[in-house]
């Protein structure tokens, strides 16, 4: 499974403990976080989960992609949306508390030109590592 780029290096890890078979898509960047959810949610109902954004040798400046993510051994959906970004640490941890009671995960805070805002998800018929929070893959 992809994980991310570190130090001009791609950083996949292998899940031993289920039959899950992983797919990729590749979006356009977003320019806000009203598309940023939009495009979520459109990928997310053919079970594909937005894994975080990329920027790739060869793009134009300026231009981002947006990684995507499919366990293709289940038929998962995800629903996302956001908040605007908690003022305190308490206050994240009170609204991570009332989406988390709405089946919602927190994933994370996401910055689109100097906006700030809390990013969930819900997984539905999910199981294993795409169904949890950002720190868990």
């Amino acid at each position: 499974m992809y994980i991310g780029s570190y130090a001009a290096n791609s950083l996949y890890r292998k899940v031993s403990t289920n039959d899950a078979n992983y797919s990729y898509r590749l979006e356009d960047g977003t320019l806000s976080h009203t598309a940023l959810i939009t495009q979520a949610n459109k990928q997310g109902q053919t079970g594909f989960k937005f894994s975080g954004q990329a920027v790739f040798d060869g793009s134009a400046p300026g231009t981002s992609s947006n990684i995507y993510i499919k366990d293709t051994s289940q038929t998962s959906i995800f629903e996302w949306k956001t908040h605007p970004a908690a003022t305190k640490v308490t206050n994240l941890v009170a609204q991570a508390n009332a989406e988390g009671a709405a089946n919602f995960v927190y994933w994370f805070s996401e910055f689109i030109k100097d906006v700030c805002q809390e990013i969930y998800f819900k997984p539905t018929h999910c199981s294993g590592v795409l169904c949890r929070g950002f720190s868990s893959i």
